[in-house]
């Protein structure tokens, strides 16, 4: 009886929490630490997603249920991939197929997606029940400095040791990259990115 009383009772501040939150926010399971053991809040949790209350983006990560269903899945991984990245201060770029997702040279999300993270282990996320999110560490800090996307990809493609980014041949991207970038925003990195590296995209620019 006693367990019961503190299950209704965890139950009951989660909601509190949920209900005072912004429709689109992102959850952790570790936002609710508060409100009951682990074990009490994941029987929660499993319970609200049942009911329709929340989503399950992936393990430990939950949003409004209503709210999931104005996002493609593409607009809720980016949802996820911005928060953790302002959660825990740290920077991420794609690679691979999700960066020529991103590019619009793959036109569907792929349910392979490689993501590299600034200070963060190795790990392998299933999202949404469909989709396998690979994290990598990468050390390249000053790719992470750069702002400008197309600026950042390019790069991220040039970088790569692969002949060919999967359907692609690499210096075809290169040059599909290279004609998206505005030569006075480059500029702008010059003291960042190596000199020689800036002439290859000039190599590919035309």
């Amino acid at each position: 009886m006693k367990e019961n009383k503190i299950n209704t009772s965890t139950s009951s501040n989660i909601i509190d929490i949920i209900n005072a939150s912004a429709l689109n926010r992102i959850f952790y399971i570790e936002d609710f630490a508060k409100c009951g053991t682990y074990t009490s809040l994941r029987s929660v949790m499993v319970r609200l997603e049942q009911k329709g209350i929340l989503k399950r983006l992936a393990r430990g990560i939950y949003m409004h249920n209503q709210a999931c269903q104005q996002f493609s899945d593409s607009q809720l991984l980016n949802l996820v991939l911005e928060d953790f990245s302002h959660r825990y201060d740290v920077d991420y770029y794609p690679c691979g197929n999700y960066l020529l997702y991103l590019n619009g040279i793959s036109m569907q999300l792929p349910q392979e997606i490689e993501i590299c993270f600034q200070k963060i282990y190795p790990k392998k996320i299933n999202f949404l029940g469909k989709y396998h999110i690979e994290i990598k560490h990468s050390s390249k800090d000053w790719i992470y400095k750069i702002k400008s996307p197309y600026i950042q990809h390019f790069f991220i493609a040039l970088s790569s040791r692969r002949k060919c980014v999967y359907d692609i041949e690499k210096n075809h991207l290169l040059s599909i990259l290279a004609n998206k970038i505005n030569k006075d925003e480059l500029e702008l990195y010059k003291n960042i990115i190596p000199v020689s590296l800036i002439n290859k995209v000039l190599y590919f620019y035309h």
